[in-house]
């Protein structure tokens, strides 16, 4: 899956997101004007709405940042990365993308290297089967970029051959 795709995802959820935070707002309005505490001079019915308003908010922040994270790294990929099969792939291509971040706290003038998103084409080997071409989408500071030609160990999907990632001692 390459950055475009993974924006497209991301794009989505917070579209959704969005849709349900209006929605929450709306219902909130309405529950308002249907209960009308300024007529009852209820303080219990303010309370209550107060706090269901509350509740929804915090459920959908946390399956905001959930779905999100999701998005931006799908599931076949994240499961590669953690029970992958561990093969050796020779670097074809490696192109940089316009995306990138720079890690920290703002507050931290200390100098942090940029990392960027880099598409790397490879050709794995596996052990008992013909060559293939996989496409790898990887967050990776310039120091960590591999050559071309160079043989990298990638951690394969079990079911799917062509979702691989890059073996690394640390994901960041």
């Amino acid at each position: 899956m390459n950055t475009t795709q993974r924006v497209r995802r991301m794009g989505r959820t917070w579209a959704v997101f969005g849709l349900l935070m209006v929605a929450l707002h709306v219902a909130l309005i309405a529950a308002w004007v249907a209960f009308d505490p300024a007529q009852t001079r209820s303080v219990g019915t303010i309370i209550v709405l107060v706090v269901v308003y509350l509740g929804v908010l915090a459920v959908l922040v946390i399956g905001f940042a959930s779905a999100l994270g999701q998005a931006s790294l799908p599931v076949e990929y994240r499961e590669a990365a953690a029970s992958g099969i561990e093969l050796q792939a020779r670097v074809i291509d490696v192109q940089q993308t316009r995306w990138h971040s720079r890690p920290g706290d703002p507050i931290n003038f200390a100098p942090r290297p940029t990392r960027r998103v880099y598409q790397i084409r490879v050709q794995v080997t596996p052990e008992d089967g013909q060559p293939y071409e996989a496409e790898l989408t990887e967050w990776l500071i310039s120091s960590d970029v591999p050559k071309v030609g160079a043989t990298v160990p990638v951690k394969v999907h079990p079911r799917y051959p062509e979702v691989a990632v890059l073996v690394r001692d640390h994901r960041q």
